[in-house]
């Protein structure tokens, strides 16, 4: 039998901890992020266990291969490629990446194809299993339960919004370039945002300092002779006056002896 509750109300009556959001994150449903496709009811007949391109059935989303292969036409809109996130959508609403060959999409498993570049796919299939095993648990059934495309796209998924113009403590806005700095390249979004932002503050406080006629300031703790280089250069402590900073050199001053960080402003 079909599910007799939205997703939505099994997220609000709060029984499953494993749905539960941080308070400054939204709720998004699942089609707005992403397409669900149906398989195709391919004809058995054509059914073969040597020849034909495999056929992927809910049996087989775990798995690198197939039992069977379909050796008939088939449109190449149902060609489930490696790395593509499958459902099975009767029994146990399994949710995996197919890790096999080319293959055929059969009934009664979908495909999702994340559609919207605010959303990382790596974390939809993450999320997406606990939400699965809470609709299963409130499908009624006699038999073998069933979930539909449709039960699919309604699932409110955690959503945090990119702020992709963050503002400086001076109000200014800083715009995050298309291509990130080197250094940033291989952090998640919201790490790269920060640093970024932290050193767009510093590089607009260091233009005031300039054209006011004032230096960064050297501490009796903070001696050049004390500088090390290192190789990166996010942190700036300069303008506090608790830390020194080279714009060319990109070096930390720390104390001779045991290493320890500058603490930040």
């Amino acid at each position: 039998m079909a599910l007799g509750i939205s997703p939505e109300a099994i997220v609000e009556k709060g029984n499953y901890r494993l749905l539960v959001k941080a308070n400054h994150w939204q709720r998004i449903p699942l089609s707005d992020v992403a397409t669900v496709q149906n398989g195709f009811a391919f004809k058995s007949e054509f059914f073969d266990r040597e020849r034909g391109l495999p056929l992927i059935r809910i049996r087989d989303i775990t798995k690198s291969e197939t039992e069977h292969k379909f050796n008939g036409a088939y449109d190449a809109s149902f060609v489930v490629r490696n790395g593509n996130i499958l459902i099975g959508m009767d029994g146990d609403f399994t949710v995996a990446r197919w890790q096999g060959e080319d293959a055929l999409l059969n009934q009664r498993v979908c495909r999702i194809r994340v559609k919207s570049d605010g959303y990382d796919e790596k974390f939809l299939l993450i999320v997406l299993q606990p939400y699965l095993n809470a609709i299963h648990a409130e499908t009624s059934s006699v038999t073998v339960k069933h979930l539909s495309s449709r039960t699919i796209g309604e699932i409110p998924l955690p959503h945090r919004r990119q702020n992709r113009n963050p503002v400086l403590r001076n109000g200014q806005r800083y715009r995050i370039p298309e291509n990130r700095p080197r250094a940033t390249q291989n952090l998640p979004s919201g790490l790269a945002q920060t640093r970024l932002r932290r050193k767009a503050h510093h590089r607009v406080a260091r233009t005031k300092q300039r054209q006011a006629g004032n230096s960064p300031t050297v501490t009796h703790e903070c001696k050049p002779e004390y500088w090390r280089p290192i190789k990166s250069a996010i942190i700036v402590d300069s303008i506090s006056g608790r830390g020194c900073f080279d714009s060319r050199t990109f070096q930390r001053a720390v104390r001779k002896g045991p290493k320890r960080r500058i603490p930040s402003p």
